[in-house]
């Protein structure tokens, strides 16, 4: 029998985000079950309050570092609305063992995956701004790198991680190290915090109870479902899409109505120039109204789909006895479907942003429509970007499940 792989796997937060450390432990648990007869591998989470002895002698962060040091293999960072209180040596505690990771990363990039998640559910109104000022200040300096992921509440952070964690676990039995630097700093990325819930006719009973997953569902009626809300992302981004190319049509037209605005001199007639272009404000304001909603049917679906392969991930034990791939290779045809259409979407949702924010400022109602279509726009685009990257994580897990049992 081969020897057992030991991936420890370290969790680094400030305490506003117990339940997300709790959630590990579970996930942890739920692989380790899964993988058990399939993989010769188990996951270990590496928690200071679990791992570390009282000790006396510098500051508490560097007793957790002396004892926990570089030793783990997965680095998983979560932040909400508490950034920590600073170190002798970084910002925060959090951020200390952030930049410890990464510079051993750096250093020695098959030996450590470095993810990074924030929390987008809601603050509450008592909140410490300070304290969430730096949160985002941190946030923003990771910029349009896709170094980090988002989730919305602690059910999705456990569907992402358990994914995630369960498609590390795979490639590391494969590869026998870290995946390339490339790829395991990118973490998945989704940000699917929504209230809204799919359409109660959309689900199998036997797999969606009360807006969760059941108990009961299986692995192939989990891929199902999983294949079904990402269908479902596909259609509203192909309608977002619809809708984009129908206004820039609209823009088109009123833009030209603006600029033949002229009196029989050939000078600007001011008023049939305003009217042009309050018609096109108001074509603005038609095209959010009904823009917005679709971004909360696209958050839910996605939100259907990645608590659906979550669960899913859990099962692989089930469905190496199963051995069927017929359903995997449907999903995993379907997720590449999903990822080509999110990105010819965004490509023109920043074509058609980028239009007008250098559009002149030239009447009240238009600069009002312009400003909130650009607010409806980047809200969209944050979830793209978000749902792209849990999409390739998604894919990713799936290539895995295909080349370990479809062979």
């Amino acid at each position: 029998m081969a020897d057992v792989k030991l991936l420890r796997v370290f969790v680094a937060s400030p305490a506003d985000v117990q339940a997300e450390r709790d959630a590990l432990g579970e996930i942890v648990k739920n692989i380790n079950t899964t993988l058990a007869g399939v993989e010769p591998i188990q996951l270990r989470l590496v928690r200071w309050e679990d791992d570390v002895e009282p000790a006396v002698g510098g500051d508490a962060q560097s007793i957790v570092n002396a004892q926990i040091g570089n030793d783990y293999d997965v680095f998983v960072g979560i932040l909400w609305k508490h950034f920590g209180t600073a170190t002798p040596r970084a910002e925060s505690g959090t951020i200390e063992e952030f930049e410890r990771a990464v510079k051993y990363h750096s250093a020695h990039p098959n030996s450590v995956s470095v993810m990074f998640y924030f929390k987008t559910a809601p603050v509450p109104i008592d909140i410490d701004t300070e304290q969430l000022a730096r949160v985002q200040n941190f946030k923003e300096r990771f910029g349009g790198s896709g170094l980090y992921g988002t989730f919305g509440d602690t059910r999705e952070f456990a569907a992402t991680l358990q994914i995630r964690l369960t498609r590390l676990a795979l490639r590391w039995c494969r590869e026998g190290r870290a995946p390339d630097a490339e790829e395991s700093s990118e973490s998945a990325a989704i940000d699917t915090e929504t209230d809204a819930e799919p359409d109660a006719g959309s689900a199998d009973s036997s797999v969606v109870e009360d807006g969760a997953m059941s108990e009961d569902a299986g692995f192939l009626d989990l891929i199902e479902e999983g294949t079904a809300g990402f269908l479902q992302v596909t259609e509203v981004t192909e309608r977002m899409s619809t809708l984009l190319e129908r206004l820039g049509s609209k823009m088109k037209r009123h833009t030209e109505e603006a600029t033949a605005a002229r009196d029989s001199s050939g000078a600007v007639n001011v008023s049939d120039a305003k009217r042009a272009i309050d018609s096109a404000a108001a074509s603005i304001d038609r095209f959010a109204g009904e823009f917005s909603p679709e971004i909360g049917v696209f958050k839910a679906a996605f939100a259907r789909a990645i608590r659906a392969y979550g669960a899913a991930a859990s099962l692989l034990g089930d469905f190496e006895r199963d051995g069927r791939v017929e359903q995997l290779q449907e999903a995993s045809a379907t997720t590449r479907n999903l990822e080509s259409t999110m990105g010819e979407s965004q490509r023109l949702l920043r074509q058609f942003r980028e239009n007008v924010s250098v559009m002149p400022r030239a009447t009240t109602r238009f600069n009002r429509a312009r400003r909130r279509v650009i607010e409806v726009l980047d809200t969209l685009d944050a979830e793209m970007t978000s749902a792209r990257g849990a999409t390739m994580e998604t894919l990713g897990l799936f290539d895995e499940l295909q080349e370990r049992f479809g062979e």
